[in-house]
């Protein structure tokens, strides 16, 4: 007999196909099982059935109000689809029952972002971090904020953060090097910015914003 832990391995190991087909077998035995439907919404979204996946995790939210992964899952779809103020509703009823859900605060910052509401979206960037504090994606999310606000030092504090936590990642760095920038620090953001280009010697935006450093100095040795 297959189990629900077999389903998430193979979920796991990329095998969403699979997955789903032994999740939705195990549902015809257990309709009202939702964590099952968890996963079976989690399947769905891997293979872009966005329609199958809101359905599973409406099902995994109804038949178990206390699942926080589940609303802040559907929440993660709800915003994709530009929803929000339904995106919204269902992280905070994540973080209702699990105010200690990083990713909640995490998702529904991004939601105060687009909806204008920046003092609260850097709350739950902050929320986010004191839970998690090497949240990559959570200093990401923080630092372009406050350079939206012209917060730069404080922006250049968080994505400094970022280039330790995540040292691979180019865009880390570039986006240290726009902070930079935008103080007029031309040559301390040379360093991330080739920093970036050493790690993706297409990336553009580094391309283009080394060139514009050097146009405003004058200077267009490398």
């Amino acid at each position: 007999m297959t189990t629900q832990p077999e389903a998430v391995a193979l979920y796991q190991r990329g095998r969403f196909a699979d997955a789903r087909d032994m999740t939705i077998r195990l549902l015809d035995a257990r309709p009202t099982d939702s964590a099952l439907h968890n996963i079976a919404g989690a399947c769905a979204r891997a293979l872009g059935d966005l329609a199958a996946a809101e359905t599973h995790w409406r099902a995994a939210t109804s038949l178990q109000p206390s699942l926080s992964d589940g609303h802040n899952n559907l929440g993660v779809l709800l915003h994709e689809t530009g929803r929000l103020a339904d995106a919204e509703a269902s992280f905070r009823a994540a973080l209702s029952v699990m105010p200690s859900n990083a990713g909640a605060h995490y998702n529904l910052a991004r939601v105060m972002t687009d909806l204008g509401r920046v003092a609260e979206a850097e709350g739950h960037y902050r929320q986010a971090l004191d839970l998690q504090p090497q949240y990559v994606d959570a200093w990401t999310g923080l630092g372009l904020l406050l350079i939206d606000l012209n917060r730069f030092a404080d922006a250049e504090a968080a994505l400094r953060r970022v280039t330790e936590l995540a040292a691979q990642q180019p865009n880390a760095h570039y986006n240290l090097g726009n902070a930079l920038l935008r103080q007029g620090r031309n040559d301390d953001a040379r360093v991330p910015l080739l920093r970036a280009l050493a790690l993706d010697p297409n990336h553009i935006g580094a391309l283009t914003n080394l060139a514009n450093a050097a146009r405003q100095q004058g200077n267009f040795a490398d």
